[in-house]
This record gives C-alpha cells, sequence and structure tokens, in this order.
C-alpha cells in the first residue's frame, strides 16, 4: 500500500455534513461540496484471476485535485487515480448522483448532470457537457465544447464542438 498524505483543503471551500474527503484530495478556493459525497477514495481495480481465481486488489497511489471554484453535488463519487491524479478542473459543475472513476481528467468549465458515469481514464474537454444519465465508457475522450445527450452509452471518442446521442451513441449534429 502507497503511503497517503493528508487532504488540502482551501479555507474558503465549502464541505457539507457526512462529505469524506480522502488523503491525497486537494479542494480550491471557492468550492462547494454537497453532503454524502466521496472523494479521494479507491477506484475499483483489481489484477485478472490468478491460477485459483482469485483477484488480488490494485492499490491506488494518486489523488484527487479539484481547482477553483468547483461544485460538487450530494452523494457523488470521485476516486482517487491508479495510474494518475483525478483533475477536475477551475468551474467545473457536477450534479448529485455522480460517478467519477480514477483517473478521470475533467476540464474547465464542463457539466455533468446526475447519474452520469465517466469510466476510469476518460478525459472530458473544456465547456463540455454531460447530460442526465450519460454513460461513457473507460480511454474515451469528450472533446472541447461537445456535447453528449440524455442516457446516451459513449464508447468513442466524441469529436470537438459534436452533439452525441443514443445507444451507442452517434453524432447528431454540430454543437
Amino acid at each position: 500500500m502507497t503511503p497517503r498524505t493528508a487532504h488540502r483543503i482551501d479555507p474558503t471551500a465549502q464541505i457539507y455534513p457526512n462529505a469524506w474527503i480522502g488523503p491525497d484530495v486537494t479542494i480550491g478556493a471557492g468550492c462547494i461540496i454537497g453532503p454524502g459525497a466521496v472523494i479521494g477514495f479507491d477506484g475499483f481495480g483489481y489484477d485478472p484471476p490468478d491460477h485459483d481465481g482469485r483477484r488480488a486488489w490494485r492499490d491506488h497511489p494518486y489523488g484527487v485535485i479539484i481547482e477553483n471554484d468547483v461544485h460538487i453535488g450530494a452523494n457523488t463519487c470521485i476516486d482517487r487515480g491508479r495510474h494518475r491524479d483525478t483533475v477536475i478542473r477551475q468551474g467545473a459543475r457536477i450534479d448529485n448522483l455522480v460517478h467519477i472513476a480514477h483517473n478521470v481528467h475533467i476540464g474547465r468549465n464542463v457539466v455533468v448532470i446526475a447519474h452520469a458515469m465517466l469510466a476510469g481514464t476518460t478525459d472530458i474537454g473544456d465547456d463540455a457537457y454531460i447530460a442526465p444519465g450519460a454513460q461513457i465508457c473507460d480511454h474515451v475522450t469528450i472533446g472541447e465544447r461537445s456535447m453528449v445527450g440524455l442516457g446516451s452509452v459513449v464508447l468513442e471518442d466524441v469529436p470537438e464542438g459534436e452533439v452525441w446521442a443514443g445507444t451507442p451513441a452517434r453524432k447528431l449534429r454540430d454543437r
């Protein structure tokens, strides 16, 4: 297990009751963390089964960096990183009940709405919009100013400035 360092929270950040902030988490100025949010717990990660069929736990040695003026809603979960820090850039707005997996990078002023799930090592470009219930596959990039529609399942990269929706998600139009 990798040693952990204490979290760092700017004194102007508002942390509501029952939020859990783990080690190696940085929370910037003016952030709001809703009640019941869990920030910095290990992501889901296991090695392939060994010869006895058991799966060994993989350590998540990286942290979570939340830049200034980020709002995170109630009961949202943001996992610590396994290969790199999980990062949420300035001005992002994350609604209630969102899951952000390990190694995810969210750009500036991104909006992610309730029940969305961003799988591991996803990159979301600045000013993107992720609608309620959208599911983003791991290792996918959502381009700057792109929009992912309600309940969509995104299995491939979404280019900059495009609107995608459906299951699986496909391009509808330019934004």
